[in-house]
């Protein structure tokens, strides 16, 4: 807030119009709280986050109406006409910039699936203060104009820098005249703004949420099938005294069969370490080098993994790639499985690489001989009926004691069934009445089979589990693995999808398509609405994608991954840059309907909404320094954010100045060219 407010004075050099201006910040801000108890929103990480991102925004509106009632009170009017003169002036750019804004985050507020649960009260909260925003600028901002702003003259100490922007102003007339000039170089020059952008987006990582350092992860291994619980607690502790002996981790904190399948054989931990402020070092180092630890200590732990702490616990896998494969032949499923792993091994790309399928565990087969069954009256039925209550029992009657009730569970003595030849004396009744011993009717013998048998839509499933390994974002080890899926493609009869955080980045995707779309039909209408016309509006939309080079160069050169809050920051960074390109083209439009020619009208106005333009897109850009360069714990979710908006608004608004003049003046060309050529067909007929 504190940068934004100074940005404003830098600007305006005029210490009561910067007080007019601050003033909208606690305002909106406040009113937006009311809308948090209306709405029954939570203060948490995304309104915080929203609430931050607005903080430049806020004052938009009311800069643009201070800086004209400025205007006209050099001009000479009244305190009170100027402020009705200078707000009726720009009011229509005023609710048409807040309104682009509204119809690009609207929509992000009502996206589906967990992206939506994720945004609706980031979307929501932009949206209300934005909206009181408007409010402040053309009521409270205007009537405190005409009460505090005086024409005054510039003091002394500030004379340099209104020279400055002086110099700035004639500099950019000049530049505008010269960019009408030689308007069509100038839109072949933003083209390859665009086509840089679309470079640079093709080089930066993707993924569903950034890495981020938040001092603290988790992990489990898994020690071989029969483990009981006392040596499982053994190796425990010994995992616990070598984790402890790494660089930076503070506490550890290990159980033993606490999963939800209450497998003994389970270990489950989590570390935190020393506090990010206090290390040289991120936590993703000290996870390599307690996944190195855990296969010194635990070099027979069957399966072991070392992920982040989760922002958003549930049902699916911790690990970043969940790749499901099904079909009805279990076989045939854990054969490819074992070809993709080892290809994944290969790769490099990849950490905790495993397979949800468990084999090894001992069981006893019981094979019913059918025939010899059928010949003694057996059915399979009664067979498997009897050995169930002979070994693993049912709960007969109860009786009470003492008011607490007791199941009495009846099953054969353990001396009775820990060999086959004692579970093959059990006896079976055939039909007639006749007791027959279970080995004279089915083969008894030792085996080992799948710990558990996992299905999905009804058929038989393995997953392929893994973490992108250290410097290797998720988009890149999803591709990976989708090359590795197409150059060995599963059986006929197995099929493959990505389940987890693999398939919410897929999601995600898809969604901010969605929103893209959707926002991009409604500024149009919108916009078409505002300025009844059908190629303004173009005109405007054309500042969108002159965002995209400073934006995706953002995030490449701060090594940055483009992942959900990044693309938000990108829908919302649509709205927020149409901002001056409607400024200019306002001015430019009220210049023509006073007389003046359509060239003469924009290189009028574009040196008259230079400084409204300049403190807009400083102020948001400003009010995005702290996002960036936050570095408490977790704080690398949200710099992308931050890093793109800083970015895009830089250079579109550079571009915006100068694509904009040039770009007014094509429809003009058009309808000339067009008449040309009526009036040359005319003459020739």
């Amino acid at each position: 807030m504190v940068l934004v407010v100074f940005v404003t004075f830098i600007f305006l050099l005029n210490l009561r119009a910067t007080i007019i201006v601050a003033l909208a910040i606690p305002t909106s801000l406040v009113a937006t709280f009311f809308a948090f108890y209306l709405f029954d929103f939570t203060i948490n990480m995304l309104t915080l986050l929203a609430l931050t991102v607005a903080i430049g925004l806020l004052v938009d509106d009311a800069i643009v109406v201070v800086e004209s009632i400025t205007r006209e009170l050099d001009k000479g009017s009244s305190p009170l006409k100027a402020a009705h003169d200078g707000t009726k002036k720009v009011g229509l750019a005023v609710l048409s910039g807040t309104v682009a804004t509204l119809a690009v985050f609207i929509p992000i507020a009502f996206m589906e699936g967990i992206v939506g649960r994720f945004f609706f009260q980031y979307g929501l909260t932009i949206v209300f203060s934005v909206t009181v925003s408007l409010l402040v600028a053309i009521t409270l901002t205007p009537m405190l104009a005409s009460k505090l702003l005086r024409n005054h003259a510039v003091p002394n100490f500030l004379q340099p820098i209104n020279r400055f922007w002086d110099a700035v102003d004639r500099k950019y007339s000049t530049l505008v005249k010269y960019a009408v000039q030689y308007r069509y170089l100038v839109i072949v020059m933003a083209f390859g703004s665009v086509y840089l952008g679309a470079f640079f987006a093709s080089q930066v990582p993707s993924g569903f949420t950034a890495k981020a350092d938040r001092s603290e992860f988790m992990g489990t291994i898994e020690l071989p099938l029969g483990t009981g619980v006392s040596e499982a607690s053994r190796q425990a502790q010994l995992l616990n005294e070598a984790l402890r002996s790494i660089e930076y981790v503070e506490s550890v904190f290990i159980t033993v069969g606490a999963g939800v399948a209450g497998k003994t054989n389970l270990l489950e931990l989590y570390v935190t370490m020393t506090p990010k402020k206090l290390r040289d070092v991120n936590q993703f180092p000290v996870m390599d080098a307690a996944r190195k630890v855990i296969g010194q200590v635990l070099p027979d732990a069957t399966k072991s993994a070392i992920v982040e702490v989760p922002w958003v616990s549930g049902a699916t896998s911790a690990l970043d790639i969940d790749l499901t494969l099904r079909g009805s032949d279990l076989a045939k499923i854990e054969n490819y499985v074992d070809e993709v792993m080892q290809a994944m091994l290969a790769s490099g790309l990849y950490s905790d690489v495993q397979s949800s399928y468990e084999s090894g565990r001992p069981e006893i087969q019981i094979a019913i001989d059918r025939r010899l069954a059928s010949d003694q009256g057996v059915s399979a039925r009664t067979l498997a009926s009897t050995v169930r209550i002979a070994l693993g029992g049912v709960d007969a009657v109860t009786f009470e004691e003492k008011g607490k009730r007791f199941n009495v569970r009846i099953r054969l003595a353990e001396a009775q069934r820990q060999k086959p030849v004692d579970i093959g004396s059990i006896e079976v009744r055939g039909t007639d009445g006749r007791r027959v011993d279970l080995s004279a009717i089915s083969d008894i013998q030792f085996a080992s089979g799948a710990a558990q048998i996992d299905r999905m839509d009804r058929s038989r499933k393995i997953s392929i589990l893994a973490n992108a390994a250290s410097g290797v974002s998720l988009g890149e080890a999803a591709v990976n693995l989708r090359e590795i899926l197409s150059k060995s493609p599963p059986p006929p009869s197995v099929f493959s999808s990505f389940e987890g955080t693999a398939k919410r980045m897929a999601d995600s995707a898809e969604a901010i398509v969605f929103a893209i779309m959707l926002a991009i039909v409604a500024l149009y209408m919108v916009l078409a609405s505002q300025f009844n016309s059908f190629t303004q509006p173009a005109i405007i939309m054309l500042t969108a994608p002159l965002s995209f080079s400073g934006a995706f160069a953002a995030l490449y050169f701060g090594g940055m991954e483009m992942s959900l809050f990044s693309q938000i920051g990108l829908v919302g960074l649509m709205g927020i840059v149409m901002k001056n390109g409607i400024l200019l083209v306002d001015r430019a439009n009220q210049l023509e309907e006073e007389g003046m020619p359509i060239q003469m009208a924009i290189t009028t106005a574009c040196p008259e909404r230079l400084r409204p333009v300049l403190m807009t897109a400083f102020s948001a850009i400003f009010g995005m320094i702290p996002v960036v360069l936050a570095t408490s714990d977790g704080a690398e979710w949200r710099n992308g954010l931050g890093a793109l908006l800083i970015g895009g608004l830089s250079s579109s608004t550079l571009l915006t100045l100068l694509v904009v003049p040039a770009a007014f003046m094509i429809p003009s060309d058009i309808s000339t060219a067009r008449r040309w050529m009526l009036n040359k067909i005319r003459f020739s007929g």
